[in-house]
């Protein structure tokens, strides 16, 4: 989806452009080796005094493992096999662009012959208004590769925020 408007008022212009993405998930490789490796803040229990699971055997039979303090690590590296942990719902929305325009005054400056001329500051990618707050890890937008390969995120970099000037000239 996407939303763009345009607001003036005299010799200013103030446009923005906002956009989102519904209905995805994607698997995040980034925050599976994360938990492996004990990053996250999901893995703090267990650090101080160990962990302990109950449970039952296949056959039905009580079960329990405790893991000392020093093995943490292993029990948090076991999960690594149940992928629906790594799965985020990757919705967002995000403030794509914004540009604020000034209309120079040409009909003062005969002499330059021009038609209109105006100055603009443009910014691109400037925040993530929404996405899950499960997904803190990586900006939703990442990607596994430059090809078709959706619902994959690999240690993917967010998209670059960019700020410049735009001169507009028409003689």
């Amino acid at each position: 989806m996407g939303i763009t408007n345009n607001f003036r008022y005299k010799n200013f212009s103030l446009n923005f452009l906002i956009d989102g993405k519904f209905g995805s998930i994607v698997y995040s490789n980034l925050y599976q080796y994360a938990y492996r490796f004990g990053l996250p803040q999901e893995t703090l229990p267990g650090r101080e005094t160990g962990v302990t699971v109950t449970g039952v055997t296949p056959e039905g039979a009580p079960f329990t493992k405790t893991w000392k303090k020093e093995e943490v690590d292993t029990y948090y590296d076991n999960d690594k096999n149940y992928t629906a942990m790594f799965m985020f719902n990757n919705d967002f929305i995000k403030l794509r662009q914004v540009v604020l325009s000034y209309n120079l005054p040409v009909g003062k400056l005969p002499f330059l012959k021009l038609q209109s001329a105006s100055i603009s500051l443009v910014a691109r990618n400037l925040a993530i208004l929404y996405k899950d707050k499960k997904n803190q890890y990586f900006d939703p937008e990442s990607g596994y590769t430059s090809t078709n390969a959706q619902g994959l995120e690999a240690f993917g970099v967010p998209r670059t925020r960019s700020l410049g000037v735009n001169l507009m000239v028409k003689f």
